[in-house]
């Protein structure tokens, strides 16, 4: 195989993070070296009672997790025909786990997904770097909840590569984001006025929630007031 590639990667990534001081490189170092994905995505006050809503399932890693440590019931919510397919066979046997084949949004619409793994976006172009491209369907989140009889919720994963500008907002607008307990939220700065529109829904959720922590761009958590 060849690694001249992956080694063009890591100088690149280097020069950005030790000569460019680049933010988003910086903060991911710290959320690393805290190993953010280990303890603090995990670190959570749930039973086999709680409600957990895991947007954006990709392959179910993280509602696997959760199931094993807390045996929670889970809404997976992925939009990837490929991918939702794969956690429908991987949680079969589990019916805590209910996978639906949609992503949250603001609005009921259908969008071209790239295929990129676990990067998969409707902004990230036509194709992805997995080759061409899906239509996919994206339903309201609050109406998505209502239909799936979800009530409350006691933590919810926000991982859609663009999404939470849309979803957050209609929770918030909405008024059912003071039903949720916990929101895990990964912003992501790929998208236009990313950094503006992702401080005036921080405002707006500082209404009914405190920020638990935050790496700018990487993940932040809040737990509600």
């Amino acid at each position: 195989m060849n690694t001249l590639p992956k080694i063009a990667r890591k100088l690149v990534r280097s020069y950005r993070k030790n000569i460019l001081r680049d933010p988003h490189l910086l903060e991911l170092s710290r959320w690393f070296k805290d190993e953010g994905d280990k303890k603090l995505r995990l670190d959570h006050r749930l039973d086999a009672n709680s409600t957990v809503v895991d947007s954006g399932g990709y392959l179910g890693d993280f509602a696997d997790t959760i199931s094993r440590c807390f045996n929670s019931h889970i809404f997976l919510f992925e939009p990837s025909t490929r991918f939702y397919q794969k956690c429908v066979e991987r949680f079969a046997a589990n019916s805590k786990i209910v996978c639906r084949n949609y992503g949250l949004s603001g609005q009921n619409r259908n969008t071209t997904l790239s295929q990129d793994a676990d990067g998969s976006s409707e902004f990230g172009g036509s194709k992805g770097s997995d080759g061409g491209a899906e239509t996919v369907r994206l339903r309201a989140v609050d109406e998505a909840f209502i239909e799936n009889g979800i009530s409350s919720v006691d933590l919810m994963e926000i991982n859609i590569e663009g999404g939470e500008y849309e979803v957050l907002p209609r929770l918030i607008d909405v008024g059912m984001v003071k039903d949720i307990d916990r929101l895990q939220i990964q912003f992501h700065s790929f998208v236009d006025n990313a950094a503006a529109r992702r401080e005036d829904i921080q405002s707006k959720l500082a209404k009914t929630h405190e920020m638990v922590w935050c790496y700018d761009f990487v993940w932040e958590c809040w737990t509600r007031k």
